[in-house]
């Protein structure tokens, strides 16, 4: 929760200070800012249920804090997905058509990102329907405890189809932004070999940028393939077999989901240049190669 609330001071800082923020940097913000409200309607109120605080919640606090939390969950799905692609349709071919797919995506992240709030605060409508205060489940046939609140639907098919439908989107985000690092992977790696031997510095500072970002990409997707991959697969097993059959696999869950939310700071600071460079007090690249390109504009 601290480390999305510094990743959120710091890109904002270096938004003010430099008057330049990156579009893949607006995608990051915006996953902190998910990662961030996820944390404290997700993680810190079964945080406080598992430590023996009681019920806390009425029945609309409880379809609010739910509600959100399902939609900051499903926006940092996608927003991971968003970043992967991004950086896979920044790293494609010169070709025409890919330059205007790059321009396109560049002009339009912030109305993306709102798409999919939208798309996303719509799907995850059932919170707000079936969700109430409470933690007995005595003589309820289709419900799930999440700790300080219950879900109760109406029947079986639409318990089934509302946890089907949501492992169904984590799995073909999951597939997508895969696809997307595996691309990205393996085209720095051409990249690498054809530049292998040649001595510019603009060159090696370009695939070291490419590379930095390359490596925070495919950090994120791998740690949320596997957080989120134990998160689904004990939802997955709650579904097909009994939502009460342990209190522990329910917290197992929660602790899989927060986990990544957790880490996700500690990849943005390490190979988020601008951001290194901001903190330890440098200049960043960009400014370094304005200032050599002056010199030597000077000199000649």
């Amino acid at each position: 929760m601290i480390g999305n609330a510094v990743v959120l001071v710091l890109f904002s800082f270096l938004a003010c200070q430099e008057r330049k923020i990156l579009p893949s940097e607006v995608i990051v913000l915006n996953l902190a800012a998910a990662n961030l409200v996820m944390a404290v309607t997700r993680g810190l109120p079964h945080a406080l249920y598992v430590l023996g605080v009681g019920n806390f919640f009425s029945d609309t606090g409880c379809k609010a804090v739910i509600y959100t939390a399902r939609v900051s969950r499903a926006l940092s799905i996608c927003l991971t997905c968003f970043l992967s692609c991004f950086q896979a349709v920044t790293l494609a071919s010169t070709s025409v058509s890919c330059m205007r797919l790059k321009l396109h995506l560049q002009t339009q992240v912030l109305p993306i990102v709102f798409l999919l709030l939208l798309v996303n605060a719509a799907f995850c409508i059932s919170p707000l329907l079936f969700t109430i205060s409470g933690t007995n489940m005595t003589n309820l046939k289709y419900a799930f405890s999440v700790g300080h609140c219950l879900v109760i639907f109406p029947d079986k098919l639409s318990l089934h189809g509302n946890s089907f439908a949501l492992f169904a989107r984590d799995l073909l985000f999951v597939a997508a932004m895969s696809g997307a690092s595996s691309y990205i992977v393996c085209t720095l790696y051409r990249h690498g070999k054809r530049v292998r031997g040649i001595r510019s510095s603009e060159r090696s500072q370009k695939i070291s940028a490419e590379a930095n970002a390359a490596r925070m990409v495919t950090s994120l997707v791998l740690l949320y393939g596997v957080f989120f991959g134990i998160d689904n697969t004990i939802w997955l097993y709650q579904n097909a077999w009994s939502m009460n059959s342990l209190a522990a696999a329910t917290d197992a869950r929660y602790f899989f989901s927060i986990c990544y939310t957790s880490v996700f700071p500690v990849v943005i600071l390490i190979f988020n240049q601008r951001i290194l460079y901001s903190v330890k007090g440098f200049p960043s690249q960009e400014k370094l190669c304005v200032k050599e390109t002056s010199k030597i504009s000077s000199v000649e």
